[in-house]
């Protein structure tokens, strides 16, 4: 039996996580995997499926785990040994390999993640390399039977000659394996019909799909477009005011609009036909109340996923498994700290997150994940609109002297007179690209107040130092936002080490207070990782991104 799960424990998750490049294979992960596995088989009867050489997926962990149903029902509601052999059928039908895998039942229906559909293209380039590792394990010796085995039952099979035929086949195999995972509704992140890169077509989408097969027509597709990654450092250099941050929905990638499949029971509150006003936080929080709402209405379970699956994938995967277990509904035996471990172990870290990268380039999505509980913590959290922000922009700069920027004595905010931008409906939000052409003609926002920063964790408070507030030349937002007010410095703040704006940080541990049990457990969970990653992240070694690794 493993050791409890202590602070510790998390402690060196996190530090590896954040320091090492991405991997899914060696001792110290297979650690991570065995510990798990012991908390999934808490509440779970699972079945590891095998994958230490990557065989199914390289980016996936070293085991695929299973779950077969809760302990406390009956009735089976996954066939491992089916499921092994769907998968291993449909792996090549989307990006990466990654084909859809079930991470958590729910009132006896699946969530399953997993990356978008694969191009004919890609699935050439897949199956080229099966067949050249299975070569080489032969060439080295390596379980001769088994090698030859698996290329005269197909897995390294000779590619048919027309790539469509080829495409069409997997198409058909991976929608098998979602009809055997019981999915209902594919909930589709993209912002795009199918992902350009260099001047062509590198993924497709099932929404895109329904045009050329029906493969996918008996799913309901909700396309819920959610910005990609890069975008997140956008929140960070705005100080984490997730309410208050917007989307640029002119963005010249996106092509496609909301479109969710008919709901029998409207949800409470929320019209989806406004969600290009959401703020980042709105646009979170109602997807996740839409994913939910499928599964309460018990016809179907969900896949989720965007285009590689291991960014926008694993914050909704991660939301949903942190969601169910602060209810009640899943995980039910696990501790905070267990729960924590969990989700970063297992839907993070072994599913190939690359925390090490997102953090040289300030994209913290996954940092995103945790400062969200904070948002779900009260069942009727008011969300600023941006006419709200507006009206604050206009009381805060009409109460300012010239030159200065001045805080608002009502809601603490403070708005740079040196920013004309104010974020109305009829303001238009910019892209990086065009924020760079702003700060050049002078229109940028004045360097925040510096000073320390307490943050109030539920374990303990962490005082941070904010000497390092970001310039009007380092911004990447897609708005301009209002910030929140800080004191002025008593003495010289001391450095942050490695980290460039954690001045941000303040907004993370203001909790939306709620007196449900949900909401003491959300805040537990926050309590629990804030000081540790702030701890891991000012100590980690900073490693400056340029062009080139960006492009490529």
């Amino acid at each position: 039996m493993s050791e409890p799960i202590s602070i510790e424990k998390i402690d060196q998750l996190i530090q590896h996580f954040a320091t090492n490049p991405s991997q899914t294979r060696s001792p110290f992960l297979s650690q991570v995997s065995s510990e798990c596995q012991a908390l999934f088989e808490r509440d779970y009867d699972i079945e590891a499926i095998p994958n230490e050489r990557g065989e199914l997926c390289e980016h996936y962990p070293v085991a695929i785990f299973v779950p077969i149903k809760e302990r406390t029902a009956s009735e089976p509601i996954n066939d491992p040994k089916r499921l092994s052999a769907l998968f291993k059928n449909a792996r090549l039908a989307r990006c990466r390999r990654r084909f859809p895998v079930p991470v958590l039942i729910v009132d006896g229906q699946n969530i399953t993640r997993s990356a978008t559909v694969a191009l004919g293209k890609e699935i050439l380039l897949r199956k080229g390399q099966d067949t050249l590792a299975l070569v080489s394990r032969w060439w080295n010796g390596e379980q001769q039977g088994e090698v030859e085995q698996q290329v005269k039952g197909g897995q390294a099979a000779p590619v048919p000659a027309g790539a469509q035929a080829q495409s069409m086949d997997l198409y058909q195999a991976d929608a098998q394996l979602l009809d055997e995972l019981g999915v209902k509704y594919i909930c589709d992140l993209m912002i795009e019909q199918k992902k350009v890169k260099f001047g062509m077509y590198t993924s497709s989408s099932e929404k895109a799909l329904t045009e050329e097969t029906d493969v996918y027509q008996g799913f309901a597709l909700a396309t819920v477009p959610y910005p990609g990654v890069e975008w997140f450092k956008n929140i960070r250099s705005e100080r984490y005011d997730a309410s208050s941050t917007f989307f640029d929905w002119n963005f010249h990638e996106v092509n496609v609009e909301l479109n969710i499949p008919p709901i029998s029971k409207p949800i409470p509150g929320i019209s989806f036909d406004n969600y290009k006003e959401w703020s980042l936080a709105q646009l979170t929080y109602h997807y996740l109340h839409l994913f939910v709402h499928y599964l309460s209405q018990g016809d179907g379970g969900i896949l989720v996923h965007c285009i590689s699956g291991w960014d926008r994938t694993p914050l909704f995967a991660s939301l949903l498994r942190m969601w169910y277990w602060a209810e009640g509904k899943a995980h039910t035996s696990l501790t905070s700290e267990e729960m924590v471990y969990l989700t970063i172990g297992y839907d993070w870290l072994l599913f190939g997150h690359q925390l090490d990268d997102r953090l040289d380039r300030g994209e913290e999505i996954f940092l995103f994940c945790f400062h969200m509980l904070k948002y779900l913590q009260a069942d009727d959290f008011d969300f600023p609109t941006r006419d709200d922000l507006a009206s604050c922009s206009r009381s805060t700069a009409s109460s300012s002297n010239a030159g200065g920027a001045q805080a608002s004595k009502d809601d603490g905010v403070v708005i740079d007179d040196a920013d004309p931008i104010t974020p109305t409906s009829s303001t238009p939000t910019l892209t990086p690209t065009e924020m760079d052409g702003a700060h050049a003609e002078g229109i940028s926002n004045a360097p925040a107040t510096q000073g320390d920063t307490a943050i109030t964790t539920g374990i303990e408070t962490t005082t941070l130092s904010s000497s390092d507030t970001h310039s009007s030349s380092d911004s990447s937002a897609p708005i301009a936002v209002p910030r929140k007010a800080q004191a002025a410095p008593s003495a010289a703040p001391a450095q942050v080490g490695s980290i460039d704006s954690w001045q941000c940080v303040d907004a993370l541990a203001e909790p939306v207070l709620g007196t449900s049990e949900r909401s003491k457990r959300l805040q537990e969970l926050q309590g629990i990782l804030y000081p540790l990653y702030i701890d891991v992240v000012q100590k980690r070694p900073t490693q400056t991104k340029g062009w080139f690794p960006k492009l490529f």
